[in-house]
């Protein structure tokens, strides 16, 4: 992104919503994403990429493209410090795929784990209520259990004035 706009100041929100598209990440990830180009690009990798404070940055070198090595057999780098910087680039570039790579899948494996998660606490909630009418089951057992022995009580009571004879 840098290279493709030299001298463009290029803002924060901006590039974090080219790197990682549709994900929320923190400005963090953007500074470590600086600071690692810029110690690709040099021990002092501030002569390339600029900050400006609170806004984003800016790529402060010149590009200039060269001829692909496919098109014409004959052409050779102006020279070689800004071929290495251009294979540096290019492996920085599939770094950040990468690293966008494994955050969407991050992402992913996330999002399962919290729809997971959703459903066990449905389950978890389920359960407390079959337990909650179980318990009013085994008061019910209880009461009427309870009133069925007062009954029986009451019965034998009853019974007790009849008397039958043996024999008849």
């Amino acid at each position: 992104l840098f290279v493709e706009r030299p001298g463009e100041l290029l803002e924060k929100d901006w590039l974090m919503s080219r790197l990682w598209p549709g994900m929320d990440v923190g400005e963090n990830s953007l500074s470590q994403i600086v600071c690692n180009l810029r110690q690709a690009l040099a021990e002092d990798g501030r002569r390339f990429i600029q900050t400006e404070s609170r806004y984003g940055f800016r790529f402060i070198c010149p590009v200039r493209t060269l001829p692909r090595m496919d098109d014409s057999p004959a052409a050779e780098p102006a020279d070689l410090e800004t071929l290495s910087l251009v294979l540096a680039m290019q492996e920085i570039v599939t770094g950040v795929q990468r690293v966008t790579d494994i955050i969407g899948e991050i992402s992913t494996a996330t999002s399962e784990q919290s729809g997971g998660i959703g459903q066990i606490n449905q389950a978890v909630t389920k359960l407390d209520e079959m337990t909650q009418q179980n318990a009013a089951l085994v008061e019910q057992s209880a009461a009427a259990a309870t009133s069925m022995s007062d009954q029986a009580a009451l019965l034998t009571k009853a019974m007790a004035a009849f008397r039958l004879q043996h024999g008849a």
